[in-house]
């Protein structure tokens, strides 16, 4: 499980953190602690620590230790602190990785349960989720104020008006552009992959999401005989990522055009690999 500390709880004790925000007991996270269960920023924590803003925290669980076999994380500014735009009928937000766009079986926290709470902090009574991210994939998200434009975006999807694009880093050498057109679930799947910047190890990609299925862009990418770093269901079995390298960066639809930063960990890894921030701006606006 992945948690990133929100700005509110910078400074706050490790273990006063997480008996706060999850359902795990005092002795529970100093069990953790003892059986180096915890990384910090991928740093193996063995003791009570500060935490700063933006830290992330991944927890090595096994559900037999938590009540009820759930572990629960729900931190109702996620919504609110994450929007990067907002108008009176759409707000786009710029999702962080480890949290689930929708409630669902066994889910820990979701979009939808800040955006509820969101919604009664500011007299707002509709509210619509426009589409999806899977839980380990960050980036645009778009919301609805109003019936109107959710049936108008609807509809723009279906006509293919919209262009969805992703920045990827794939495990080995992507050479060129390359459209896989595979079906998934018998259903026409259609993703562009095109490669940016590579150290001869892995490639940095920003992906063109033609059609829109589940997981469709990592099941895409093992069709190029790679896998998306830190993709641990499609092929990565290495452990020193505390993260999915996929993130939604491009939105455009209509007169709009959306862009979301990643965040540092992200940014540090294209660094390492020899893209920078102002550098991927200007090959996305530009080709």
């Amino acid at each position: 499980m992945n948690i990133n500390v929100p700005d509110n709880y910078d400074g706050q004790w490790l273990v006063n953190f997480l008996t706060k925000t999850t359902e795990l007991k005092t002795f529970l996270v100093y069990k953790l602690l003892r059986h180096k269960k915890i990384k910090i920023n991928n740093i193996k924590i063995r003791q009570n620590v500060k935490l700063k803003s933006n830290d992330i925290i991944k927890i090595f669980i096994k559900d037999e230790i938590t009540p009820n076999n759930k572990l629960i994380y729900q931190d109702s500014n996620i919504f609110s602190k994450n929007i990067i735009y907002e108008n009176r009928y759409l707000v786009l937000l710029n999702k962080p990785t480890g949290i689930c766009s929708q409630h669902g079986t066994n889910v820990d926290r979701s979009i939808q349960y800040s955006m509820e709470k969101y919604c009664e902090k500011n007299n707002i009574t509709n509210f619509f989720l426009l589409h999806r991210l899977d839980k380990d994939t960050s980036g645009n998200l778009l919301l609805s104020k109003t019936y109107n434009f959710a049936r108008e975006f609807q509809d723009l999807l279906y006509e293919n008006q919209i262009i969805k694009r992703y920045i990827c880093i794939l495990s080995g050498v992507l050479s060129k552009e390359t459209e896989v057109n595979s079906p998934i679930d018998d259903k026409d799947s259609l993703t562009i992959f095109r490669p940016i910047c590579t150290d001869r190890t892995n490639t940095i990609a920003l992906v063109d999401l033609v059609t829109g299925r589940k997981h469709q862009i990592r099941i895409h990418a093992k069709h190029l005989g790679s896998y998306i770093i830190g993709d641990e269901i499609y092929g990565y079995n290495g452990k020193d990522e505390d993260r999915l390298y996929l993130h939604n960066l491009y939105l455009e639809f209509r007169d709009f055009i959306f862009i979301s930063k990643p965040n540092k960990y992200f940014l540090d890894k294209l660094l390492s690999i020899g893209l920078d921030w102002p550098s991927l701006i200007d090959i996305l606006l530009n080709n």
